[in-house]
């Protein structure tokens, strides 16, 4: 089976494809169409989990909650927009599970846990 039709018609060449050419995706409608996907996903998430935040357990509106990827986007990028991959967070657990899964820092998103002065160096506490 030929893809394309030529012919030649007063030195005007013809092209007949017997596909359907698909228009391509700007960036930005594949941008609004992923955001789009996650606005539904999140109210089908905020449903099942009846409005609580999934680490804390405490009642937020649907405007208050964020969603979590728990397989980083960064190393899944196909698991951005499957709902098995997503919950529901407050602002302050979200932060807190970043925190976690970023390394071993302390709460106050200061030095890392374990890292005091003597350490590097200074036997004293002091730095140098």
């Amino acid at each position: 089976m030929e893809i394309f039709k030529h012919w030649t018609l007063f030195g005007v060449h013809i092209y007949v494809s017997s596909i359907r050419m698909k228009r391509r995706r700007s960036v930005d409608e594949t941008l609004r169409n992923k955001n789009k996907t996650l606005r539904r996903y999140k109210k089908i998430l905020y449903a099942e989990q009846e409005g609580c935040c999934g680490d804390c357990g405490k009642f937020v509106p649907v405007d208050g909650l964020e969603i979590h990827h728990i397989i980083g986007v960064s190393e899944a990028p196909g698991l951005m927009l499957k709902k098995r991959n997503m919950v529901l967070l407050c602002p302050s657990c979200h932060r807190e599970r970043h925190r976690r899964d970023a390394g071993d820092t302390d709460s106050r998103g200061g030095k890392p846990r374990g890292a005091d002065s003597s350490e590097k160096g200074g036997s004293d506490g002091e730095l140098q």
